[in-house]
């Protein structure tokens, strides 16, 4: 009798969980029904579309259209790069730039780091690029180092190669296409501030940040009466440092206009060098030059230190999606993992090799060739992606440190995205545009309960389909669909419940 009681209830066990499952896979069912139904109330059908949304904690596929299908994920790329970051070199690592006397020679050795006097990091700590040079001379200063005859810039950690070769020619001189190097300074970006006349006329003379008596501005921008503004930065080919201001400007601009810095190091040691110079910490003015490629130095008399914590990094990545920040990380992971310099090549490579570990090698079509997304050379299934979200989600002490870097409504990149939406649930996530491309992809998490879900929505040749512009909107509405679901089902089932 005792058997029969024990099948008896083993039984009603199986039931209930064949129950369970049957309900979830209705329910799952109904989150694909409604995301097809609003592809075709959005004409949206003619598009390239590629979805998946995963329970994080059970793994089920909540919806999958063309999941395994490899499309350009614009910016959506940054979350495999800066997933990819914490679990490769740690939630702790930071980004360290030093400061060496090496006999006569002050060598500044570059980590890769992307945030070293960046423009809107310096903002927010009320600081300038000047105030920045100040800091590091007085730490040279009060190291007791003098008679400096050469400032060396060590940028060897990477490949000396600046801006990816795919990267549109047309905009290679626009912030989100700076060069990439081991000693980033400034973003790689001149800052030109132009002022309008109080009447039509010549206008006041522009000025840079950072400012120097060899950056040299050519003032040809006219004040004008009506019209708007069009004001062009143009370099001087034969001159890396002299740039030409043109067009017209009708009243001054609230934000300053950006051209890259193809030679970046190069003005940072030299204003390094005039800085120590006037404290009489050199002999004559020094040479700045950079490391040979087998140069050695003796490292033993550290006189400065620079560190940012990957924290910052990845939410400046993530929520604001800087490109320059996740091509820096894409390479300092090539160099971490291979001990050579960090480049496109080996730095995609460990972003190959980790969705492999993470997600496996059937998750659909992959090609990576840098870290922010910019090139239309890269490919990537939404399925990879969500499941590569999940994983990191799920990875013991990085899943809120991976989360806190993405974007929430009202911030970054989600400054003016789901105002019409009432979510009961938290958004974070990343946005991606490039011409022809809107993806989003993130993870929708309960308030209360803390379940997640991960989705991946990756959209391509917007311009098939009259209901191209809706994009956004259509987004905005599967990430709808997906609060819905997750109040409708707030608790995970059984001990699969966390991670």
């Amino acid at each position: 009798m005792a058997g029969a009681l024990h099948r008896m209830t083993i039984s009603l066990v199986a039931a209930a969980g064949c129950a369970f499952l049957s309900s979830t896979l209705a329910l799952a069912q109904g989150v694909e029904r409604q995301i097809n139904d609003l592809i075709s109330k959005g004409k949206l059908a003619p598009l390239k579309i590629g979805i998946c949304i995963v329970d994080c904690p059970s793994g089920e596929k909540l919806a999958t259209i063309n999941e395994k299908t490899g499309l350009i994920p614009a910016s959506n790329l940054k979350v495999i790069t800066t997933g990819t970051a914490l679990l490769v070199l740690g939630k702790d690592f930071e980004f360290t730039t030093r400061l060496v006397r090496d006999g006569d020679k002050l060598v500044i050795i570059g980590s890769g780091d992307p945030a070293l006097a960046e423009p809107k990091l310096l903002s927010e700590m009320d600081s300038t690029v000047g105030s920045f040079i100040d800091k590091l001379a007085a730490s040279v200063a009060a190291s007791g180092t003098k008679g400096i005859k050469e400032v060396v810039l060590d940028d060897r950690i990477f490949e000396p190669n600046g801006p990816h070769p795919s990267w549109p020619k047309d905009q290679l001189d626009e912030w989100y296409c700076a060069p990439v190097s081991g000693l980033n300074f400034h973003a790689n970006l001149l800052e030109i501030y132009c002022t309008a006349a109080s009447r039509p006329g010549p206008s006041p003379m522009p000025r840079s940040e950072p400012t120097a008596p060899w950056i040299e501005l050519v003032n040809n921008l006219p004040t004008v009466g009506t019209g708007n503004n069009s004001i062009a930065i143009l370099r001087d080919a034969a001159n890396p440092t002299r740039f030409k201001v043109q067009g017209s400007i009708r009243v001054t601009p609230t934000e300053p206009i950006n051209i890259t810095l193809n030679d970046a190091p190069t003005v940072l040691g030299r204003l390094l060098a005039d800085r120590l110079t006037a404290l009489g910490l050199t002999q004559g003015v020094p040479t700045v030059r950079f490391a040979g490629p087998d140069e050695a130095f003796d490292t033993t008399r550290p006189v400065g230190v620079v560190s940012t914590p990957l924290s910052r990094v990845l939410k400046r990545s993530n929520t604001d999606s800087y490109n320059l920040y996740a091509d820096a990380l894409l390479k300092r992971l090539g160099h971490a993992v291979t001990g050579q310099p960090g480049s496109w090549n080996n730095g995609a490579a460990v972003l190959r090799m980790t969705i492999a570990d993470k997600v496996g090698n059937n998750a659909g079509d992959l090609a990576i060739v840098d870290g922010s997304g910019m090139s239309r050379d890269n490919r990537v299934s939404p399925l990879i992606v969500a499941q590569f979200l999940r994983s990191v989600n799920n990875t013991p002490g990085l899943g809120e440190a991976f989360e806190t870097s993405l974007a929430r409504p009202g911030e970054g990149t989600f400054l003016k995205r789901f105002r019409s939406k009432k979510l009961t649930c938290e958004v974070a996530g990343k946005s991606g545009f490039i011409n022809g491309v809107q993806c989003l992809s993130g993870f929708v998490t309960h308030p209360t309960t803390g379940r997640r879900v991960a989705f991946s929505i990756l959209v391509n040749d917007l311009n098939r389909a009259p209901g191209g512009s809706n994009v956004k909107e259509f987004h905005e509405d599967v990430v709808e669909v997906i609060d819905k679901w997750l109040v409708k089902n707030p608790r995970a089932a059984g001990p699969s419940q966390g991670g």
